[in-house]
């Protein structure tokens, strides 16, 4: 079968990154380390998993990350990683093949692929304390079990992935697709539960001033979670471009600010928040007072510093995004006692005091029109065009792209 999988040896890493310097194409070429060729066809690993081929794959920014070579040597997360990795985890496919021990699953049947490859999938029993919980995720055996390294579907070399055109999966990790729910909303089920985690690990409360910096895929879902909740709060947004910060209006943002260390405009926010700026020649401007609650979906060093510098006092800040780490300035961590929270994927989750899956909980709303996924649009690529759809992505500016997804559906195929 055609895959693209991602293969860092020395001999294509060394000449991409140094080549990246003059030419972003380069991530795509033939020397990097993305490769796109022939692999044998995942078998299934026991008669409780299902073969699937993909109909849309969703490219996500931690496939950006590994492709545009953004990882550290000393990144501890490397520990779940096995090589080559078969990247792809945002999938709505069609069952090809149901093992044996599979009921009520058949060929043909449109699915989507919750990816974490926890406990379960690498058939280890009793399962950790976290999967017991429902936060699979959090799986504390994640290079363990009868899979190789990998916390999901995408960063393991047994299961193929999305961005191939067959990939396993465990039964647990198989959703089926409602009629009602086209391909296009579908593929954004992943992104959309990153999203939904994130806000009910930090509900806001009534009133409160919301923050939500990047207006990327995450992004936008979290301003839609926040309505479709019915959270009477205020929200936000910090948006790089000019189709994004649209966007984000339209989905339910009240207003659009400048991620700027401008005190005169720094001042004039810290107004509307009732809270009082300092700033100095040597201090960049920062807040006594400011937003209860930040969603950080791009977690540099600059955003993290931000997000913290304009928190309220016992405000909490979520880290939803990851960029590589850099120092920033953390004293006003414990000065004003923020909560600084990670929020990685999801699983079960509780809302109105019932607890299941976030897919059951996604497709729920969807279906019941609280969350607009039509409006967010999803560009399809034929999967041999992945070079453009990549080249696209790393130049959004340009190319307004929300959410681009590799199509395997048969028309699109070349």
């Amino acid at each position: 079968m055609k895959a693209l999988y991602f293969d860092p040896s020395l001999v294509r890493a060394i000449p991409t990154k140094i080549l990246s310097l003059f030419t972003k194409g380069v991530y795509t070429g033939a020397i990097s380390p993305l490769v796109y060729g022939e692999v044998p066809v995942p078998e299934l690993p026991s008669g409780a998993w299902v073969r699937i081929r993909p109909r849309l794959s969703g490219i996500c920014g931690s496939d950006l990350a590994a492709i545009t070579l953004k990882g550290g040597l000393d990144n501890p997360i490397s520990q779940f990683i096995s090589f080559p990795m078969f990247l792809g985890h945002e999938i709505v496919g069609e069952v090809d093949l149901a093992g044996e021990d599979v009921d009520g699953l058949r060929p043909g049947d449109r699915v989507a692929v919750y990816p974490i490859l926890s406990c379960e999938p690498r058939n280890i029993s009793p399962p950790c304390a976290s999967c017991e919980r429902g936060d699979f995720a959090l799986c504390k055996n994640l290079a363990a079990g009868s899979l190789p390294p990998g916390q999901c579907i995408g960063v393991n070399n047994r299961t193929g992935g999305g961005f191939s055109e067959c990939l396993v999966a465990h039964r647990s990790q198989i959703f089926r697709v409602p009629d009602a729910v086209p391909d296009e909303q579908a593929v954004l089920l992943d992104p959309l539960c990153v999203a939904l985690h994130s806000v009910l690990l930090a509900m806001p409360e009534p009133e409160q001033k919301v923050l939500v910096v990047g207006a990327g895929i995450i992004g936008l879902c979290i301003i839609q979670v926040l309505r479709a909740l019915k959270v009477p709060c205020e929200i936000y947004v910090v948006a790089r471009h000019a189709f994004q910060k649209e966007l984000a209006l339209s989905f339910g943002a009240d207003r659009i600010i400048d991620e700027t260390d401008d005190p005169k405009a720094t001042a004039v926010l810290a107004k509307e928040l009732r809270a009082q700026q300092y700033a100095s020649r040597f201090v960049k401007p920062f807040f006594m007072g400011g937003f209860d609650v930040a969603y950080d979906c791009v977690g540099s060093a600059k955003t993290v510093q931000k997000s913290t510098y304009w928190a309220n006092q016992r405000g909490s800040v979520v880290l939803v995004g990851a960029s590589p780490p850099e120092r920033f300035e953390w004293s006003l961590l414990f000065w004003k006692e923020v909560r600084l929270i990670g929020s990685v994927s999801y699983g079960m989750e509780t809302l109105q005091g019932e607890r299941r899956h976030a897919f059951e909980i996604a497709l729920e709303m969807i279906e019941q029109k609280r969350l607009h996924l039509d409006r967010i649009p999803v560009e399809p690529y034929p999967f041999a065009d992945y070079g453009r759809a990549i080249g696209d992505l790393l130049h959004k500016g340009n190319s307004r792209i929300v959410k681009a997804a590799l199509d395997f559906r048969q028309e699109n195929l070349r």
